[in-house]
């Protein structure tokens, strides 16, 4: 109480409301300390309602998303540490996680701008090894498993319901969509994006839950979330998860996934012969926005949206900056920085000045921008690899099937989303991404036994 009140009259007088959160923070690191597994269920209850905040400087920060995931980097650190049972072998995921980090480092030394690239490298660091190797930790069980989902999926509730009842006011309409959502989501793709993420958790809750009525709701009213979001991706997504049920359950997963990057590489190739990419240039007159959804889908058809083709503006420049620097890039973060010059004015649309100071808006071709060609292939082949391991995992289990199910979707998910998007440093994006990545590793390693703790 004397804290409280000392931080308060501090906070006053400095004119610094930060402090007064001073006994917060206190409180939710004993809290973390005593119990660490609970306070990890409870990181994701309260994430949904995670906001952004910036400050004078230009730096911001999620509250209390990053402050908790700070705390648990620190236990992670102190945990694996003093471990006397930490695994001598590394598994193939473990080995390019820690790959991708170590590239992560040596193109840093290599950027426009090393500070960015610094801190991008630290907030990386305080990602992976809170949810990728902590997950491995606290979600080793089937009832933790469980208890995780279900604080998670309570707090995604509350928040789809404020957003829907807020979208209500204005009439579900297509235009309003970006002020329904905040102020916890930064727009419409981080929250269709996190609710697409939810529904193969929804899905194995269904399979392991007696009451399945509440998450069968849950999960229709989800997709109906996703419906009046007005994210195509987001959509593209749920249709692809749900083909991957089948094509995992057949073992053809991987095997599509290859095939899908034949295809695309075989249309880059297309697209650089002969410059024939020039041949989609937008007409900068006719490519704008639009304030209704039928209008939008149409307009993308036509090539006449102007976030599409603004993406296709900053992808051109992608592809020029790559031409530069294919092997060290231009360093983690420093895309924005450094991509006017290699601009084509034949893609110009009415956004190009980026005043968001938005990405690359691809997050493969980002990964090649900034970190070369070997940090794309690292990235890649950590995604890869997960679905291979986890779909071989899959068919050799006899128990927690379902588990490696759920992670698999949630990886597809998120690999279809970034596609066109910029999320996986999105901490309502990316604390998902590795904790899917670190359960596919655990269950993967675990199923050559027959008996896991449960």
């Amino acid at each position: 109480m004397s804290l409280s009140i000392i931080a308060v009259l501090t906070s006053a007088f400095l004119d610094l409301w930060l402090v007064a959160l001073i006994p917060c923070a206190a409180i939710l690191g004993y809290f973390v300390c005593i119990y660490p597994k609970h306070a990890f269920y409870l990181f994701f209850g309260i994430l949904p309602f995670s906001i952004e905040i910036y400050f004078a400087n230009g730096l911001g920060t999620d509250l209390p998303a990053e402050p908790l995931i700070l705390f648990f980097f620190l236990y992670s650190i102190f945990l694996y540490a003093n471990r006397k049972s930490n695994p001598k072998e590394v598994d193939i995921i473990t080995f390019f996680v820690l790959l991708h980090l170590v590239w992560i480092s040596y193109s840093s030394l290599w950027a426009e701008y090393p500070l960015v690239s610094y801190k991008f490298l630290l907030a990386k660091l305080w990602y992976v090894l809170p949810f990728y190797f902590l997950s491995q930790h606290f979600l080793s069980t089937e009832k933790s498993i469980s208890t995780w989902i279900k604080v998670f999926l309570i707090g995604l509730i509350i928040s789809i319901t404020y957003v829907f009842m807020r979208h209500l006011t204005r009439g579900l309409s297509f235009d309003s969509i970006g002020w329904a959502v905040s102020p916890f989501f930064r727009n419409h793709v981080n929250y269709s994006t996190l609710i697409v993420i939810s529904l193969p958790l929804c899905w194995y809750k269904i399979r392991h839950s007696k009451n399945t009525t509440w998450y069968t709701i849950l999960l229709f009213f989800s997709l109906t979330a996703i419906y009046f979001s007005y994210t195509r991706a987001a959509m593209i997504a749920v249709v692809a998860m749900i083909f991957s049920i089948v094509l995992i359950k057949h073992r053809l997963l991987f095997k599509s996934l290859l095939v899908s990057i034949f295809i695309t590489m075989a249309g880059l190739l297309y697209m650089g012969h002969n410059n024939n990419y020039l041949h989609f240039a937008p007409n900068y007159e006719s490519t704008v926005a639009h304030t209704r959804f039928d209008n939008l889908m149409e307009a993308t058809y036509k090539m006449e949206d102007i976030s599409t083709m603004e993406r296709l503006h900053r992808w051109v420049s992608g592809f020029n900056m790559i031409l530069e620097r294919p092997w060290t890039g231009f360093g983690p973060n420093n895309f924005y920085f450094s991509y006017k010059p290699y601009s084509n004015y034949s893609f110009k649309t009415y956004v190009s000045n980026n005043p968001d100071k938005s990405g690359l808006h691809n997050y493969y071709l980002m990964m090649a921008v900034e970190q070369g060609i070997i940090g794309f292939l690292v990235f890649c082949s950590l995604l890869i690899l997960a679905i291979f391991t986890g779909e071989r995992a899959y068919h050799r289990c006899k128990r927690h099937k379902d588990i490696i199910m759920m992670s698999l979707l949630m990886v597809i998910g998120i690999m279809v989303m970034i596609l066109i998007n910029d999320l996986v440093e999105a901490v309502k994006v990316g604390s998902f991404m590795f904790v899917a990545l670190g359960i596919i590793s655990f269950y993967s390693k675990s199923a050559k036994s027959t008996e896991l703790v449960h």
